[in-house]
């Protein structure tokens, strides 16, 4: 599409004959305004939950069109939005980072999509080079949870960018337009990345205001979700906190477990698990792991269940160098309409991450490693805004990257995932002066514990799989007294702008693919990828990169 006599815009996306991200709205000044929105955003303040372009089209509208091109939108969820009049680009995603914009820009054009693979064989097509970034290779070739993600907003590939939270790109579209001195180092391209720190906070709330306020908005927006005709949703439930308080929640309204499917894992190694949540069911009554589930009203909405053929493949479009944990898939829906519901996140409100220090996890590292890795970790703080020798600084990291990335891992499949604990308010909460929780102390309560005993006292006082998690009665009955809150008003479900009809899930046809050389067909998953992987490595072998890993 044109954006001006000398400038076009190219949208590569799945869609349909119906169905298409780009649209255009009047903003506040009557100025027209086109902007590309997927996925599905959560916004608290107008008490809305926007599904799809159309949602987002109906949405600006109903709220007085506020520009799009002028600042971001700081919402929930799991979306990218692409907005542009004749003057300005501007390029987001959601505050958590779940929806992941990967970037590379030249004086002449940027290009951005949420696959590093994909991005790769661009550059290869426009004759720019993809040169391996030695640095961020140190930084990741070491065993932790934290080097499964990127480490900053660099990626292995150099040139190739992740925008994190607080940080959008934006560009004048002049700029594209004027000639380019041969020597010119100016660009056309903008990442603009806000101090992270200025988007989650919690003023004039006292703690237990703020406690009710967090309730208030996860039933909310979970409400509104549950109320939709054609959505089942699929709670993971174990025998563990996060996942316990979901399920205060989904007590607290009873007519909502019509509409959800509980499981819980068989596997051997999660036996308590299974335990904890099997004496749950008979307490509560309720049912899980049941097989013969109904999905006749999803169909009849037009949705349908898609086989993924190459699972492996889908892993090298979607998680490529930026997230080294595998999961294979073997099907997804159409369109959203069987939702996934379960604790993830929630380490970031426990504070996991609080009171530990790099060292913590480095001192066994040689003195090489050490710094390379200390490094590229400083220098991603110091983007964010965040001082190495300060309060929790790998709290922030975390939020930024390990978090962000691996809780985001369900875009590949769908666009519509619920992760009630990635909410600004219950971070802001968590890392305020007012949380009496703000130091994580492993065995100790949380803030988490208090939302519990808030909705269900009875249910905090059920043992956990875990036994050093678990509160006495008299405990309980303290909190209670001293949190002094009232949690039965009635809460109502948010606005709904859109139809989950509207969301097309799922990778594109034309960028499975360039994937089509992975494809392990009727091969076994695991053993293929093992000898891939020692194929790949042999290819290093007696290099520099070797050395590295």
């Amino acid at each position: 599409m044109s954006i001006s006599d000398s400038i076009s815009c190219l949208i590569i996306e799945k869609g349909n004959d119906t169905t298409s991200s780009y649209n255009s709205v009047d903003n506040e000044f009557n100025q027209k305004e086109h902007f590309f929105f997927k996925g599905w955003m959560v916004n608290h303040d107008k008490e809305a939950i926007v599904l799809g372009p159309k949602g987002f089209k109906n949405f600006h509208i109903s709220h007085e069109g506020e520009s799009l091109t002028s600042s971001p939108i700081d919402a929930e969820g799991s979306f990218v939005l692409a907005s542009w009049d004749k003057e300005k680009l501007l390029i987001q995603n959601d505050l958590f980072n779940l929806f992941p914009i990967l970037y590379f820009s030249t004086p002449d054009l940027i290009v951005a999509s949420d696959s590093l693979f994909v991005l790769t064989k661009i550059r290869k097509a426009l004759s720019l080079t993809c040169e391996l970034n030695e640095k961020v290779v140190h930084s990741r070739a070491w065993t932790h949870g934290l080097s499964c993600a990127l480490m900053s907003s660099n990626t292995m590939v150099k040139g190739i960018k992740l925008l994190t939270p607080g940080s959008y790109i934006t560009a004048q579209i002049q700029d594209f337009e004027r000639p380019k001195k041969i020597f010119s180092k100016s660009l056309s391209i903008r990442k603009i990345q806000r101090p992270i720190k200025s988007l989650f906070t919690c003023d004039n709330l006292s703690y237990e205001e703020a406690l009710n306020e967090g309730i208030k908005q996860l039933c909310g927006s979970i409400s509104a979700i549950m109320n939709l005709d054609e959505v089942r949703v699929k709670f993971g439930l174990s025998g563990g906190l996060d996942s316990r308080l979901l399920l205060a929640l989904l007590l607290k309204n009873p007519q909502w477990m019509d509409k959800v499917d509980i499981i819980s894992s068989t596997h051997s190694s999660r036996s308590r698990d299974y335990e904890i949540v099997n004496e749950l069911a008979s307490k509560y009554n309720f049912q899980f792991n049941q097989k013969d589930q109904s999905f006749e009203k999803q169909k009849e909405a037009g949705a349908r269940p898609l086989r993924i053929n190459n699972s492996f493949g889908l892993w090298v479009l979607a998680s490529m160098g930026i997230f080294d944990m595998m999961y294979f898939y073997r099907s997804y829906w159409s369109n959203p309409v069987v939702i996934e519901m379960g604790g993830h996140g929630a380490e970031i409100v426990k504070g996991t991450f609080s009171t530990m220090e790099l060292d913590d996890i480095l001192y066994t590292k040689p003195r090489k490693r050490y710094k390379s890795i200390s490094k590229e970790v400083k220098t991603s703080l110091k983007e964010l805004g965040i001082k190495s020798d300060e309060e929790a600084p790998l709290q922030w990291h975390h939020l930024c990257f390990k978090s962000a990335i691996q809780n985001g891992r369900f875009v590949d499949r769908t666009n519509l995932a619920l992760r009630p604990f990635l909410n600004g308010l219950l971070y802001s909460l968590a890392r305020s002066d007012i949380n009496p929780f703000r130091q994580h102390v492993d065995g100790e309560p949380t803030l988490l514990h208090d939302m519990l005993i808030m909705l269900n006292p009875d249910l905090s006082t059920h043992q956990f799989e875990n036994p050093k998690y678990n509160l006495t009665k008299e405990y309980v009955d303290h909190r209670i007294k001293e949190l002094s809150i009232n949690t039965d008003n009635e809460i109502s479900p948010y606005h709904i702008f859109g139809s989950v009809m509207d969301i097309i899930n799922g990778p594109l046809d034309a960028f499975m693919a360039m994937v089509s050389e992975y494809d392990f067909q009727d091969q076994d998953q695991k053993k293929a990828t093992l000898e891939l992987l020692e194929k790949q490595w042999s290819k290093i072998v007696g290099t520099n990169l070797e050395q590295i890993f």
